[in-house]
């Protein structure tokens, strides 16, 4: 029998009405929860192999602070084979590293793990007899990036747009499979959109996960466990008796995290608290029934810096009436929990200030807000946007991921020995010439040097020079081994600084006149500013005049002669078509968006969200609630006149 449980619609309603969550996870909890977990328990715990349980298709591990991640791989019913020889494959350029490992007769099993950079790969395993290849599974997609928790209520649950990149993975229960999850690329047609644990799941991850996945280059995975109507009451005695919402957490860390790693926890919940004046949750209670979780979830893993990151959302006007001035979720019910929101990062290193979602305001048929509450399919791309830019550069700088607790069984006993390597007096040259390459002593046997993915460097023959451009250098070297020794393989890390540098535009002119001379300006963070035009001419200075008679485009690099690459920037300048008095005269209600005449739009509360909306192109008319104090600049870019 299958029973098909469908919450879609109840979402609405359950947040609407901010009915109590706690009886109906509570006979989830008796009733239907054992069932699921008597399925899990009977079957296997990952993947599906005859030979390979991990890693498994469209897995990702959490990579740490110099983008290298530890892969698991879990191998069994080995008794007949003598060998394995794995091959993983960069599915994004031609890298690729092989490896051979030896196994002892009578052993069946092998755990262990492989260290690579952040990236997307494939696995290849055969093995082997004495010399002949007897079997071969493999493994299409593996990644090495960043994974998510989401939790909070329906609009952290609900389904929204699909992504588009396929690197964009999460975890899918669709009732098959023997009963667990699927990894799965969520701009997958062919699923119910039901992000496990907590259907649908989708929300803002399509948004958010193209966006990181341009922005890092490497893939990301989401869980999401948030459930709709939930207060952080809720939360909190779930938590206490690790009952759903909480029990799915508990359930992820134990099942994936030790295993996959975590970079932390996107919380997105308010909207039941600020709207139920009964619950009378002040900020210091929103503070302290969440960080129960923080520390729980801490706890559990025995990592106390995992971060958080928290979301501004209280918004909450379903049934709001503006006509008959009914508000039912007014300024003063929201401000706690927002206060308690900001509490919250006030009170931890490792808790991050998310997104402010309240502004993308709405009531009931609006662009953003379906229902007053819940976000429109443009409301959830929005909300991923707002999402991206919260989990800035920095966050990812200062926040530590959880890398899993990895280990290499003991079950395998290997009678050859272990090769001894020294690298004396040898460190990679910070410049961009040609060096050796170091040689080793205490060495049995002669090593090969190769670079890790992403490497700013080179290398020919025995020789070695950066491209000048930052980063971490993985030098990996290693042989084979023989019938006396084992194969021997290691990577050195060096941090690199910039050589090259980035041009950094100083001045450039809004406007042009025909003839006139455009002074255009530049500097570098590291290096020299050449300029060239489209014909080729370069100039070295920090400063470049031209004449404008029509579009043009010039370049401009940063770079030391030495080095073996340049970054560089083009400028491409456009007169624009003068605009005459009519086409100044717009109403004060209705702002039509005219392609490329619009330079921005500013308002004194406004301006963040209606950025938002012109920069993805969702609609072509912005309207905006007139007020006493509003004020709204328009300016294009105009032509001169002598």
């Amino acid at each position: 029998m299958i029973v098909e449980l469908n919450f879609a619609e109840s979402l609405k309603d359950c947040d609407r009405y901010c009915v109590s969550f706690t009886k109906f996870i509570r006979m989830f909890h008796k009733l239907i929860l054992p069932l699921i977990l008597l399925i899990f328990c009977f079957s296997p715990l990952f993947g599906f192999g005859k030979y390979v349980v991990l890693p498994m298709e469209k897995s990702v591990y959490q990579r740490n602070i110099k983008n290298v991640g530890a892969v698991r791989v879990s191998l069994q019913n080995l008794n007949q084979f003598k060998s394995i020889r794995l091959k993983v494959n960069d599915l994004e350029s031609q890298w690729s590293l092989e490896t051979f490992i030896d196994l002892k007769a009578g052993k069946s099993k092998l755990d262990t793990t492989i260290q690579l950079q952040g990236g997307w790969y494939s696995f290849d395993f055969e093995f082997l007899d004495e010399i002949e290849v007897k079997a071969s599974e493999k493994i299409d997609h593996v990644g090495v990036g960043e994974v998510f928790l989401i939790a909070g209520q329906s609009n952290a649950q609900m389904e929204g747009p699909a992504p588009v990149d396929d690197r964009v993975v999460a975890a899918l229960f669709d009732g098959g499979r023997e009963g667990r999850p699927n990894f799965i690329s969520l701009n997958t047609t062919e699923y119910k959109r039901w992000v496990w644990p907590s259907p649908p799941g989708t929300s803002f991850l399509g948004s958010l996960g193209d966006s990181l996945v341009s922005r890092l280059k490497v893939p990301v995975l989401f869980f999401n466990a948030a459930a709709g109507g939930t207060s952080t009451g809720d939360w909190w005695t779930s938590a206490v008796y690790n009952e759903p919402p909480y029990f799915y957490v508990d359930y992820m860390l134990h099942k994936f995290t030790f295993d996959l790693g975590l970079r932390g926890v996107l919380w997105m919940q308010g909207e039941s608290n600020s709207v139920n004046p009964g619950y009378n949750a002040t900020s210091e209670i929103y503070r302290d029934e969440v960080f129960y979780m923080v520390q729980k979830m801490r706890d559990t893993l025995d990592f106390q810096q995992l971060s958080w990151v928290i979301s501004l959302t209280s918004w909450n006007k379903a049934g709001a009436d503006p006509e008959a001035g009914i508000d039912p979720n007014p300024w003063e019910l929201r401000k706690p929990t927002r206060d308690g929101q900001m509490l919250l990062v006030e009170s931890d290193p490792d808790i991050f200030l998310g997104p402010d979602t309240d502004i993308l305001e709405g009531l009931a048929n609006s662009t953003l807000r379906s229902d007053g509450t819940h976000f429109t399919q443009e409301g959830f791309v929005l909300a991923g946007v707002l999402w991206n830019r919260a989990l800035s550069d920095d966050y990812f700088t200062q926040s530590v991921p959880y890398t899993g607790k990895f280990f290499k069984s003991q079950e395998i006993e290997n009678h050859k020995r272990d090769q001894k390597v020294v690298f004396k007096d040898w460190n990679l040259p910070l410049n961009c010439n040609w060096t050796a390459l170091p040689k080793a002593s205490e060495i049995d046997l002669p090593v090969s040097f190769s670079l890790t993915k992403d490497s700013p460097a080179e290398i020919v023959g025995d020789s070695i020079r950066l491209s000048g451009l930052e980063g971490i250098v993985g030098l990996v070297f290693g042989n084979n081994g023989n019938e006396e020794f084992n194969r021997l393989q290691d990577t050195l890390f060096y941090e690199v600084p910039k050589l090259i540098g980035t041009p950094i535009k100083i001045s450039e002119p809004t406007d042009y006149v025909e003839g006139e001379v455009i002074s255009l300006e530049a500097q570098c963070d590291a290096g020299q500013v050449f300029w060239r035009d489209s014909e080729g001419f370069e100039t070295v200075n920090t400063s470049v005049d031209l004449i404008y008679l029509q579009q043009t485009q010039i370049f401009v690099f940063c770079r030391k002669e030495s080095c073996v690459s340049t970054t560089g920037e083009s400028f491409k300048l456009e007169g624009s078509e003068c605009l005459n008095e009519e086409q100044n005269q717009f109403s004060r209600e209705e702002y039509v968006v005219l392609d490329q005449m619009f330079k921005k739009i500013e308002t004194l509360d406004k301006s963040d969200i209606i950025d938002l909306i012109l920069k993805n192109n969702l609609q072509k008319k912005i309207y905006l609630h007139q007020s006493i104090d509003q004020k709204i600049t328009l300016s294009f870019n105009r032509c001169k006149t002598e």
